[in-house]
């Protein structure tokens, strides 16, 4: 669902610029060697976004120490810094690189795989974000922005070396509001990956989709048929297939969820899944006939975890782990899909969710 994408983009700059400074408390680091393991392993990393639930330093804190307690990764935004790579790899500001430094010290400091998302596409799909304003209405066919994006980008895997790199968030929608935007980017991504591989093979390198969104299902749009045809010409450069659901807002009873509505990704493409951001809000949604409970929300976790399993996914990722009071009141139904709820106390699918984050990782698909 593209409300994901709307919120994230909201929020980006006022978490990126505090959350990565924090530090453990007391020096504690988290991993998955801390915890008793308990039950069969499992294929996939379990993590967070780092949304936090205040921008309280202790609530900054909590997020990440979260995701090392409970799951391997953390889910970090950000949007292009297109002044500081016009003049090269290496052209970027120290404030830009004290923030680099200080986001791999926090996710190196408690043991946590990093997941970067690069924000490339405005709120709406329609443009590029953060332009300076002379370059409004351009697409990537402009050497100056696409230069300065291989260089961030590059100097992002050199520098920041994180697990995996999403470049471009829920590039779909972006097919759907400006198509000649898409194209003219799509054009470039195959340069970016390759780079990136060059720089660091290592790294997990990949778009990601809108799930809902690729369906057609979304309420109160146009209804289409699956778009599976975005893929393939991205298949050889894609080492996952990522992508972020939010099914609650199409079927607010987990139950009528259709039973191959994950399973039919690997009838469509032949890549390792990667749930990127998932969620289901407790609540009334954007209007009455989405509400849903916190027991709906348990059974789609479980549902969910089950089927990271039976589809060998290398990661699945919860968009709040605690439901978060900095999202706007617009899109307050989002900011319910916490495993805690508005007063810090856990609904009942926080405990699947510690269940599933005790069972030992089994060595990752990539490693």
């Amino acid at each position: 669902m593209r409300i994901a994408r709307l919120v994230l983009l909201g929020l980006l700059l006022l978490i990126t610029s505090c959350s990565t400074e924090v530090t453990p408390p007391n020096d504690r680091n988290y991993s998955v060697d801390d915890r008793i393991s308990l039950g069969g392993p499992r294929t996939f990393r379990l993590g967070f976004s780092n949304i936090p639930r205040t921008m309280s330093l202790v609530d900054q804190e909590s997020i990440w120490d979260d995701a090392a307690q409970f799951g391997e990764v953390v889910v970090v935004h950000r949007t292009i810094s297109w002044s500081d790579f016009a003049e090269g790899e290496f052209s970027a500001s120290e404030e830009y690189g004290d923030e680099i430094v200080a986001l791999k010290q926090a996710a190196s400091q408690r043991d946590l795989d990093l997941i970067l998302v690069l924000d490339i596409f405005d709120s709406t799909g329609e443009e590029i974000a953060m332009l300076p304003a002379a370059f409004d209405g351009s697409d990537f066919s402009d050497d100056l922005i696409s230069s300065a994006l291989r260089n961030e980008v590059s100097f992002l895997a050199r520098n920041l070396e994180p697990w995996a790199m999403i470049i471009g968030n829920e590039i779909n929608s972006v097919f759907e509001r400006n198509p000649d935007l898409y194209f003219s980017y799509i054009k470039l991504y195959e340069n970016l990956y390759k780079r990136t591989k060059q720089i660091n093979p290592a790294i997990i390198v990949a778009p990601s989709f809108a799930y809902e969104e690729l369906l057609g299902s979304i309420p109160g749009t146009a209804q289409y048929g699956p778009r599976w045809s975005l893929i393939d010409p991205l298949i050889n450069v894609m080492d996952t297939f990522a992508f972020s659901s939010f099914p609650s807002y199409v079927y607010p009873a987990a139950r009528s969820i259709p039973a191959n509505y994950y399973k039919q990704i690997v009838d469509n493409v032949e890549l390792p899944i990667s749930f990127l951001s998932t969620g289901f809000h407790v609540g009334e949604g954007m209007n009455e006939y989405q509400t849903t409970t916190a027991t709906e929300q348990r059974r789609f976790l479980e549902r969910l975890l089950q089927e990271s399993q039976d589809l060998d996914a290398i990661v699945l990722t919860w968009l709040l782990a605690r439901d978060s009071k900095i999202i706007p009141e617009r899109y307050e139904s989002l900011s319910s899909s916490g495993l805690f709820d508005g007063e810090n106390a856990p609904r009942p699918g926080w405990a699947v969710w510690t269940r599933a984050s005790r069972r030992p990782l089994a060595v990752p698909v990539f490693d």
